[in-house]
């Protein structure tokens, strides 16, 4: 893999779930449960369901039809598609909570903000859930609170496209001033990567389990990999 240069860029950009924090298990754990509480067709959760659906959905509340698909899918009873969004909803703030950041994410985030660098949030998170974080996350408010760090925060009902399509970060990069080749995008996911490399910005992939599938991929559109945050704090 080739070595990282991070003094190349003044912008870097960080997707949140699966990159900040380790939070994609938990919203396939929400699904797992509400298709185990209400489903009557409970057959194994397959994450490439969800992968496939992210990718192919037109609409426009990305999450309110996952959860149709889910109550169409498994036969679910008793429960609406507007009501299993929220049961989701609860399932994973009531996690977020308490959520800390990925080993070394907070100091490298602060190590950047202290050389000057201009710092956006890019993810397809809900408000609720960066809300939930910033207001109610004691572990991540003291540590690097999003507040003090983040010049720009993106989220879903923010763009029309979704990744892999650019918009999310072209808009990152318009709101800071910021040329392509300016900045640095943080993802652990293909289609992150995919629309990272869409907006002709430079990406670096932390290693998250659950993109095992897409790792030749991954290698194959970016040199730059990490286990950790903290193979670049000595940069």
């Amino acid at each position: 893999m080739a070595k990282l240069d991070l003094s190349k860029y003044k912008g870097f950009f960080f997707d949140l779930d699966g990159t900040l924090i380790d939070s994609a298990g938990v919203w396939n754990n929400a699904d797992v449960e509400l298709v185990n509480t209400y489903g009557t067709n409970n057959k194994a959760y397959l994450f490439a369901d969800k992968e496939r659906f992210f990718k192919e959905y037109k609409g426009n509340d990305l999450y309110l039809g996952w959860a149709q698909f889910l109550v169409d899918t498994y036969k679910m009873t008793g429960i609406t598609a507007k009501q299993a969004q929220e049961w989701q909803v609860k399932f994973g703030t009531d996690f977020l909570r308490n959520i800390e950041y990925r080993i070394g994410a907070d100091k490298l985030l602060i190590s950047l903000k202290k050389n000057g660098a201009k710092i956006a949030l890019v993810t397809l998170a809900s408000d609720i859930v960066i809300n939930t974080i910033k207001i109610e996350n004691r572990k991540i408010k003291n540590s690097a609170s999003f507040n003090n760090i983040f010049d720009e925060i993106i989220t879903a009902k923010m763009i029309t496209h979704r990744k892999p399509n650019p918009e999310c970060f072209i808009k990152a990069m318009k709101l800071l001033k910021l040329k392509p080749k300016e900045c640095l995008v943080f993802e652990d996911d293909l289609i992150g990567a995919m629309a990272a490399k869409n907006a002709d910005m430079d990406v670096c992939i932390i290693y998250d389990k659950t993109s095992d599938e897409n790792r030749e991929k991954l290698i194959e559109l970016t040199p730059y990999h990490i286990n950790s945050f903290n193979d670049l704090l000595d940069n």
